[in-house]
């Protein structure tokens, strides 16, 4: 704003009413690959790495035995160095066709099978699961699940559990509490509270609404045209959980401010805790080969493999294709999913099953024509840069882009360093040139 004198006792005022125009939204990289947990095949943008290990879990814990260690997956490791650089990534975690979510009753004051509604996690997998699938069947708070001091039997960090608290018979309202699955009933780790909830519809404090009940299911899986059913009507507020089969009471006063059933306070849920159960990770393929074994043949460490195998995922199987191309297809859509650059680490273009699922992401961004795809040409044990060279003169795309040889990066979360292929870091040199320079500029990788 301007202020000018023009003569005395006479001035004028300019008065700005201009305004910036807002900043054009990022639009980021996509990545597809498995993740320790997370939603299943559904493309979720996240706009930090910490976002994306609230979402998608870090270190996992493979094998047995002697064998056993700890990892993370490459999708981790390419959210990681994407997001140092840029503040949009949409990840498509994949999992097997079969895997299941984890669920739990909620049982009412009535006791035995009675439930007053359904806890769904919204994360798929076996490691979800924090209580055995009896006490969850037969509803809540089975002692069977704990040991001295409420600690869950197979309570963990990455997982949950659940606590109702406050039900007051006169209101018709209770407390909900999402808890980690390895805290102890004098040391709670609470992740979310939720007051004053009701199993009345035509309250602003009815359950649905407050946590939501919106479940996504992929219909036509395996099809070059997959897509969402959505069901339910409140959309999801919780981080971790959606309602189901909520047992309604409706209208819990009536005019003069009385309880209008008074029998309606059984269908509250009991003032207990309770744990999850019946999540799967479906068929996976053991032992689960990570990066220099990424699809390592038969050998005295692995003599069980085919050559095939990658991060659990045996690529011979329609079980771990499926996941890949449904993905694929989903995010050809222009109008629901914007992203500029697309990777799939763990693929590598040699093995005759990942190279049939990269042609088709190749041919996704062909057809888009605003995507740009990197991939790696072969493994880490590649025999020759003429292999290298000649494995990647078998793509000839103006959308296209291989890199060799694998990277050697420093993990601070296993103490140890780990080999990743080159299309895990690149999106990240990618993400630093555009902010250090411009999208026309070269990278250097």
């Amino acid at each position: 704003m301007a202020e000018k004198i023009v003569s005395p006792g006479v001035f004028t005022n300019e008065i700005d009413q201009s305004a910036l125009p807002a900043a054009i939204a990022g639009i980021g990289a996509a990545i597809i690959g498995p993740t320790s947990r997370g939603p299943a095949n559904i493309p979720t943008t996240v706009t930090s790495y910490s976002e994306f290990l609230q979402t998608f879990g870090g270190v996992i814990t493979s094998g047995s035995g002697a064998s056993e260690g700890t990892y993370k997956y490459l999708t981790n490791y390419s959210a990681q160095e994407y997001l140092k650089y840029a503040d949009t990534l949409t990840v498509v975690r994949t999992v097997p066709t079969n895997a299941v979510y984890a669920y739990s009753n909620v049982v009412n004051a009535a006791g035995g099978t009675n439930y007053a509604f359904q806890l769904n996690l919204l994360s798929a997998g076996a490691q979800e699961n924090s209580g055995i699938q009896d006490a969850v069947t037969a509803g809540s708070g089975s002692s069977a699940d704990q040991t001295s001091g409420g600690k869950l039997i197979i309570g963990a960090e990455t997982n949950l559990r659940w606590e109702i608290s406050n039900v007051s018979n006169t209101k018709g309202t209770f407390t909900l509490l999402i808890r980690r699955g390895d805290d102890i009933t004098n040391r709670k780790i609470i992740l979310e509270q939720y007051n004053n909830l009701t199993l009345d519809p035509t309250s602003p404090n009815f359950i649905s609404k407050r946590i939501g009940d919106i479940s996504y299911t992929l219909r036509d899986s395996g099809t070059s045209e997959p897509w969402f059913q959505v069901s339910g009507s409140y959309a999801n507020q919780s981080k971790y959980v959606r309602v189901s089969n909520v047992n309604y009471t409706t209208t819990w006063f009536d005019q003069n401010g009385k309880i209008r059933i008074i029998a309606a306070s059984a269908s509250l849920p009991q003032a207990v805790s309770g744990t999850f159960a019946f999540g799967s990770d479906g068929t996976v393929a053991h032992p689960k080969t990570f990066y220099e074994d990424i699809f390592a043949s038969a050998s005295a460490k692995y003599p069980t493999l085919d050559g095939n195998t990658q991060q659990g995922f045996n690529m011979s199987e329609s079980y771990a294709r499926t996941p890949y191309l449904d993905a694929i297809n989903l995010l050809k859509n222009q109008d629901d999913y914007d992203f500029n650059l697309l990777t799939l680490p763990g693929l590598v273009d040699e093995n005759q099953f990942a190279s049939s699922i990269l042609t088709q992401a190749q041919l996704m961004v062909e057809s888009r024509g605003d995507a740009f795809l990197i991939m790696d040409p072969m493994a880490y044990g590649a025999s020759s840069i003429t292999d290298v060279v000649q494995q990647a003169d078998q793509r000839n795309s103006n959308y296209v882009a291989e890199y060799w040889p694998w990277v050697l990066i420093g993990d601070g979360d296993l103490g140890r360093a780990v080999w990743v292929p080159a299309s895990v870091v690149v999106p990240g040199v990618y993400a630093y040139n555009d902010r250090v320079a411009a999208p026309w500029f070269a990278p250097a990788a």
